[in-house]
Protein backbone atom coordinates (compact mmCIF):
# COMPACT_ATOMS: atom_id res chain seq x y z
CA UNK A 1 0.00 0.00 0.00
CA UNK A 2 1.25 3.46 -0.52
CA UNK A 3 -0.04 6.54 1.24
CA UNK A 4 1.24 9.83 0.16
CA UNK A 5 2.46 12.83 2.57
CA UNK A 6 2.29 15.18 -0.44
CA UNK A 7 4.64 16.68 1.57
CA UNK A 8 2.47 18.44 3.86
CA UNK A 9 2.88 16.61 7.37
CA UNK A 10 -0.81 18.01 8.18
CA UNK A 11 -2.72 15.47 6.19
CA UNK A 12 -2.68 12.11 4.78
CA UNK A 13 -3.77 11.22 1.43
CA UNK A 14 -4.23 7.41 -0.02
CA UNK A 15 -2.53 7.00 -3.32
CA UNK A 16 -4.16 3.19 -3.32
CA UNK A 17 -7.66 1.78 -2.71
CA UNK A 18 -8.19 0.41 0.51
CA UNK A 19 -10.52 -0.17 3.61
CA UNK A 20 -10.44 1.75 6.81
CA UNK A 21 -10.48 -0.69 9.41
CA UNK A 22 -10.46 0.99 12.62
CA UNK A 23 -8.66 3.85 14.54
CA UNK A 24 -6.21 3.51 17.45
CA UNK A 25 -6.63 6.76 18.94
CA UNK A 26 -9.74 8.88 19.73
CA UNK A 27 -10.66 11.77 17.18
CA UNK A 28 -9.48 15.47 18.14
CA UNK A 29 -6.90 13.89 20.29
CA UNK A 30 -2.69 14.51 20.69
CA UNK A 31 -0.63 12.12 18.46
CA UNK A 32 2.98 12.41 18.14
CA UNK A 33 4.83 11.96 15.40
CA UNK A 34 5.26 7.64 14.30
CA UNK A 35 2.57 6.66 16.81
CA UNK A 36 0.21 3.92 15.15
CA UNK A 37 -3.33 5.87 15.22
CA UNK A 38 -4.99 3.62 12.24
CA UNK A 39 -5.43 0.26 10.64
CA UNK A 40 -6.05 -0.13 6.86
CA UNK A 41 -6.78 -3.59 4.70
CA UNK A 42 -5.07 -3.26 1.95
CA UNK A 43 -4.87 -6.56 -0.56
CA UNK A 44 -6.00 -8.62 2.18
CA UNK A 45 -3.60 -7.27 4.72
CA UNK A 46 -3.63 -5.02 7.56
CA UNK A 47 -1.38 -2.19 7.67
CA UNK A 48 -0.79 0.25 10.64
CA UNK A 49 -0.46 3.66 9.43
CA UNK A 50 1.81 6.10 11.69
CA UNK A 51 1.04 9.77 12.53
CA UNK A 52 3.81 12.01 10.04
CA UNK A 53 3.32 14.82 12.43
CA UNK A 54 2.84 15.70 15.98
CA UNK A 55 -0.65 17.33 16.86
CA UNK A 56 -3.95 17.42 17.47
CA UNK A 57 -5.79 14.52 14.98
CA UNK A 58 -9.51 15.06 13.33
CA UNK A 59 -10.73 12.07 10.93
CA UNK A 60 -12.53 12.73 7.83
CA UNK A 61 -13.70 9.24 7.12
CA UNK A 62 -15.44 6.61 9.29
CA UNK A 63 -14.26 3.00 10.41
CA UNK A 64 -15.40 0.56 7.68
CA UNK A 65 -15.24 2.99 4.57
CA UNK A 66 -13.36 2.56 1.74
CA UNK A 67 -10.74 4.82 0.81
CA UNK A 68 -10.79 5.69 -2.62
CA UNK A 69 -7.28 7.07 -4.15
CA UNK A 70 -6.53 10.83 -3.47
CA UNK A 71 -9.13 10.79 -0.60
CA UNK A 72 -7.72 12.11 2.54
CA UNK A 73 -8.14 10.36 5.69
CA UNK A 74 -6.99 12.79 8.73
CA UNK A 75 -6.05 16.35 9.10
CA UNK A 76 -3.40 17.08 11.73
CA UNK A 77 -3.25 20.72 12.84
CA UNK A 78 -0.54 21.91 16.30
CA UNK A 79 -3.38 23.80 18.01
CA UNK A 80 -6.52 21.97 17.17
CA UNK A 81 -8.45 19.74 13.91
CA UNK A 82 -9.58 21.41 11.02
CA UNK A 83 -11.85 19.67 8.44
CA UNK A 84 -9.92 19.55 5.20
CA UNK A 85 -12.04 18.29 1.81
CA UNK A 86 -11.04 15.62 -0.63
CA UNK A 87 -9.96 16.70 -3.76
Amino acid sequence: MSIQNDHDPSKLVAETPCKLLRYLVADDSHVDADTPYAEVEVMKMCMPLLSPASGNIHFKMSEGQAMQVFSILFHIGSTGAQIVEDK
